[in-house]
């Protein structure tokens, strides 16, 4: 499965402005394509635009461009109570969604921005996001009705062997084998014993009084920041790979031993756990985790232009742990090239989503479990290339991989880093 090949026509541009009072189009430019959506840079007689494309939208079922408007309309409200969220643009009607050829579009305003990852970012920056992130998770609560909440079991590691076992016979089929085939062999043999090593840490059932509203997508590509230099940057660059926090893999892996899963997960994993896992772990690593879908933006006019400028891509809008969210979006944010986490700056970002999430040190406990353990036995990276064969996410999957053997190794340390 490949990108879609779907191009926005002149015809179809036309049928989707119709809907909408914002002139005459005079060019649209694709910014980005993401796994989920398309995004046009679009100016018409009336100013700038960001046209998104949902690529996910089915207008066949009525659920389609009505899940969609739900979004916007959550999304509004944030924006109405002070959070950066840009409203989509309404017909004359009321509606957000154009439904054209068969496919949903909509439309938003443009403001220029770009994205930041966590090495972008001061220890103060770290702490403002994290608290960014509880104020969207408190305020979705509160603009929301309450909902059900979904049951999930956790990853079954019987299933992960099945999954593992599929794709080494892929990868040793092929007949002219490239490096990231070379990596992804070793990868997912080390996996298959990192899983035996940890196989009685599988996770609990979270209890419903951790789920909430979440935004569904939170990382660097979904978070737009105004243009000016970050504090790391004007201070002289980007952190150095080793803080205070920031110890290397194999350093990590001799201080992490049979007491790592501490707090509420005590005594779940055999004894030596961890020990000399992580060395090693990011060899031939690259930059580049998370893909965005697009530019959707916000009017920020005296705005500090350090301060992110619009959360974008609301489309995974649902209930869930709360805090497992913001595990993944630390993970992202502050992951090193070589599957390191900066844990200096993950602690200013958990501290501050704790206070303004109130969520408890259990609560961000249970979630570390659940984010790690869903690491461990998450292979899509690698189903996407070798039975898919879309390569898109090919560049997120050396750090990736890396962190998961590091994060293993070095568990207690991480824990502390998101509950202290």
């Amino acid at each position: 499965m490949q990108p879609s090949s779907l191009a926005l026509t002149e015809g179809t541009l036309h049928s989707v402005l119709r809907q909408y009072d914002v002139g005459a189009p005079l060019s649209c430019d694709p910014v980005s394509q993401g796994l989920l959506n398309r995004g046009y840079r679009l100016t018409t007689t009336r100013g700038r635009f960001f046209l998104k494309h949902h690529l996910d939208g089915d207008p066949a079922a009525p659920a389609g461009p009505a899940r969609i408007e739900r979004q916007h309309r959550a999304a509004a409200r944030l924006g109405a109570l002070g959070l950066p969220v840009v409203p989509a643009v309404a017909d004359p009607e009321g509606r957000t969604v154009a439904v054209v050829s068969g496919r949903c579009y909509a439309l938003h305003p443009w403001v220029e921005g770009r994205h930041r990852y966590g090495s972008e970012l001061s220890a103060a920056q770290c702490g403002e996001l994290g608290a960014l992130l509880g104020r969207v998770h408190t305020r979705l609560a509160e603009v929301l009705p309450q909902a059900g909440t979904p049951s999930e079991e956790s990853a079954d590691p019987a299933a992960t062997y099945e999954v593992i076992g599929e794709l080494l016979v892929h990868i040793r089929a092929r007949l002219r084998r490239d490096s990231f085939d070379e990596l992804a062999e070793h990868r997912l043999t080390e996996r298959r014993e990192l899983l035996r090593r940890y196989a009685g840490a599988r996770p609990p059932v979270v209890p419903a009084r951790f789920h909430g509203w979440v935004h569904g997508d939170f990382h660097p590509l979904n978070l737009l920041y105004g243009a000016a230099r970050t504090g790391a940057q004007a201070a002289g660059g980007a952190p150095s790979a080793r803080g205070k926090e920031g110890a290397s893999p194999a350093a990590c892996g001799r201080a992490t031993g049979a007491g790592a899963y501490a707090g509420m997960y005590a005594g779940t994993l055999p004894a030596g756990a961890g020990a000399g896992a992580g060395a090693g772990a990011g060899a031939g690593a690259e930059a580049g985790v998370g893909v965005g879908a697009g530019v959707g933006v916000r009017r920020g006019a005296g705005r500090d232009e350090a301060e992110p400028v619009a959360i974008l891509d609301w489309d995974r809008l649902g209930v869930r742990p709360r805090a497992e969210e913001a595990v993944r979006g630390a993970a992202i944010f502050f992951v090193r090239p070589d599957g390191t986490l900066d844990l200096r700056k993950v602690r200013a970002y958990a501290r501050a989503y704790r206070r303004w999430a109130g969520a408890s040190r259990q609560e961000l406990a249970a979630a570390v479990h659940r984010v790690w353990w869903e690491r461990l036995n998450d292979f899509w990276m690698l189903r996407w290339r070798y039975q898919l064969r879309d390569v898109r996410a090919d560049p997120q999957f050396p750090a990736a991989a890396a962190l998961v053997v590091w994060w293993s190794a070095c568990y207690e340390a991480v824990r502390s880093a998101f509950c202290d």
